[in-house]
C-alpha cells in the first residue's frame, strides 16, 4: 500500500510506502532488545542516536533522540556537550567506546583508522554489546537519511 504524493508538499518516504517503514521501526525494536540483553542502557542508545543525528544534520531526529534522552533521566549538561563529548571527562569508557564506534560507522574512516576504532570498541564493550552498537548506528544513519529526504519538520 503507498499514499499518493502531494505534488505540492513534501513527499514523506515512511508515509509513501509504510510497509519498508514498518520493517525499519521492527529493526529498531529487535536493537532495542538485543541492546538490553548486552548490558547497554536506553540511555546510552539515545547517546549514540543524538550523536549520528548531530553528524548527519538531522533536526527531526534530533528533536526526538534528545526528549526521549531527557525522558530517561539524561543529564541536559551531557546533551549540551554531546557534539564535542571528546573534550571532557562527562562520559565513562563505555560510553565513550559507543560514541567512538558510532561516529566510526557513520563517518567511514581509511580502513586503518577503521580498524583501531573497532578493536577498541570490541575490547571495552565486548562482542554482544559491540554489535548492537553498530547495529543501531546502521540504523540511526538509514533513520537520518530517511528524515532529511523526506523533509520531516521539527514540530
Amino acid at each position: 500500500m503507498s499514499q499518493t504524493p502531494d505534488p505540492d508538499g513534501p513527499l514523506y518516504l515512511d508515509k509513501a510506502v509504510p510497509d519498508i517503514y514498518a520493517a525499519m521501526s521492527g529493526v529498531s525494536k529487535q536493537i532495542a532488545v538485543a541492546a538490553g540483553e548486552a548490558g547497554i542502557s536506553e540511555s546510552l542508545l539515545e547517546l549514540v542516536n543524538m550523536r549520528i543525528s548531530q553528524i548527519n544534520g538531522c533536526a527531526y531526529c534530533l528533536d526526538i533522540h534528545h526528549a526521549k534522552a531527557v525522558r530517561l533521566g539524561e543529564d541536559e549538561r551531557r546533551l549540551a556537550v554531546l557534539q564535542e563529548w571528546q573534550e571532557t571527562d562527562l562520559f565513562d569508557d563505555t560510553e565513550s567506546a559507543a560514541l567512538e564506534l558510532a561516529e566510526c560507522v557513520t563517518r567511514i574512516p581509511a580502513p586503518a583508522v577503521r580498524g583501531e576504532v573497532e578493536d577498541v570498541a570490541r575490547r571495552v564493550l565486548g562482542d554482544a554489546a559491540y554489535a548492537v552498537v553498530a547495529w543501531a548506528a546502521v540504523s540511526m544513519n538509514a533513520f537520518n537519511r530517511l528524515s532529511v529526504t523526506s523533509h520531516h519538520p521539527v514540530r
